[in-house]
């Protein structure tokens, strides 16, 4: 079945970029010389956080809004102000690009935050950094969500240092119109508590009682000491993407050394493709070893970038080892693979898309991203990848995967399809 000009796809996975106001808007006066600030000085353009931080803009979060790619600067090449395409930062020149790539709905993560607004979450400072957090949920849900019903998902972030502080800022933005918070996919790499402790206990709660989902993104659980200088870690990222070398890259990720191959000649996409599922791996095996969803029966996981094609293997050998440990101790709770069909999604930018990988998923646990602006996308052409990917795909599970999971799993009620000209 191929895409119609009636077909729209809602993308659980996009990226926008902060206008230089967010925080100076916002902020209290005694905050603003602290708080993020874009600035021009000696050493180029940046932002500027807490009088030592600079976190520059470059090309990797914003290039995918060029087209021809051929017109695109060479990833994590810094930017200017200038050269970021207004579809980054502008909702209304973000609606102008969806609509060209037949995108009626966009869940959007920050960029200068961080994914799960990991900035903040390491500040010095606690009380500016919540201060920071609330000013970017209430700059995008009031901006963005509320100013353009039905366009965009509404996505929090909240402070991961303290649960209640947690907790209670989801209250605060799920009152707003969020219909998601993004947290790490691995806090216990970026100094927080792992899954199990108690702390989370309070957020798990208040997403339970809302029936909402975690979002976890890919790259939310690099270590502090990587991420804390963003300029040496574009840097290195570089070079590593250019030498091939998977152990750096995996590295500058959170991965452990040795977890990925040594030095080998490797396409750039091909390396972090392997990172990307081995740290969505890690962060699902992580959450099918826990009771947690025993704790808390309408708590919902979507793995952020991550893909899908890796996932039934893991299904498999959490099946497989779970029969074996009921030989010895017999049990009729649900299985892994049941567990990940009640409680986990995952989503896709551009891999095959079989009847079999449905079947195993299960077709209301698929959705789709287009991870726009970001160079991995594939605008505005991304209806005519989903016809490859999907290629024999029943009509309403192609349904369900371009929108109606999206619709279901967000709660959330698209805007109609605007009327095209031509």
């Amino acid at each position: 079945m191929t895409a119609s000009a009636s077909e729209w796809l809602i993308s659980v996975d996009s990226h926008l970029i902060e206008p230089a106001n967010v925080w100076s808007d916002r902020l209290p006066a005694k905050y603003r010389d602290a708080g993020p600030r874009w600035v021009s000085d000696g050493q180029g353009e940046s932002w500027l956080f807490e009088e030592s931080k600079r976190i520059p803009l470059d090309s990797n979060g914003t290039a995918g809004a060029t087209w021809p790619k051929e017109a695109r600067p060479p990833m994590f090449t810094p930017l200017t102000w200038d050269q970021v395409p207004p579809a980054c930062y502008d909702p209304r020149a973000r609606i102008e690009a969806m609509d060209r790539d037949h995108e009626l709905a966009a869940l959007c993560f920050p960029n200068m935050a961080g994914f799960a607004g990991s900035l903040f979450q390491r500040a010095q400072d606690k009380d500016l950094a919540l201060l920071c957090i609330q000013a970017y949920n209430d700059w995008f849900l009031d901006e963005w969500v509320a100013g353009f019903p039905g366009r965009f998902i509404g996505l929090g972030i909240v402070p991961l240092w303290d649960g209640r502080l947690a907790a209670a800022e989801a209250e605060r933005v799920i009152a707003k119109g969020a219909r998601a918070l993004s947290i790490s996919q691995a806090p216990e790499k970026i100094g927080f508590p792992a899954i199990t402790d108690e702390h989370w206990d309070p957020l798990y709660s208040v997403m339970n009682d809302a029936c909402l989902p975690l979002c976890m993104h890919l790259g939310t659980g690099i270590p502090a000491a990587d991420e804390s200088a963003s300029a040496d870690l574009a840097k290195k990222m570089r070079e590593a993407i250019k030498n091939n070398d998977l152990d750096s890259l995996a590295e500058r990720l959170g991965m452990k050394k040795g977890e990925a191959s040594r030095r080998r000649r490797m396409l750039p996409g091909t390396s972090t493709s392997l990172i990307g599922a081995t740290m969505g791996r890690d962060t699902l095996t992580d959450w099918l070893d826990t009771d947690l969803f025993g704790q808390y029966p309408n708590l919902t996981l979507a793995l952020s970038e991550n893909g899908v094609g890796w996932i039934p293997s893991v299904l498999s050998l959490a099946d497989w080892t779970e029969t074996l440990n009921r030989l010895a101790e017999p049990s009729d709770a649900p299985m892994p693979s049941d567990i990940f069909r009640q409680h986990v999604y995952g989503c896709f930018i551009d891999e095959p898309i079989t009847q079999e990988l449905v079947d195993i998923l299960g077709a209301d646990n698929i959705m789709i991203e287009t991870d726009f602006p970001h160079t991995a996308t594939n605008w505005p052409h991304s209806m005519e990848r989903v016809d490859v990917c999907m290629e024999g795909v029943p009509g309403e599970t192609r349904r369900k995967i371009l929108r109606g999971n999206a619709e279901r799993v967000f709660n959330f009620t698209p805007a109609e399809p605007p009327v095209l000209a031509g």
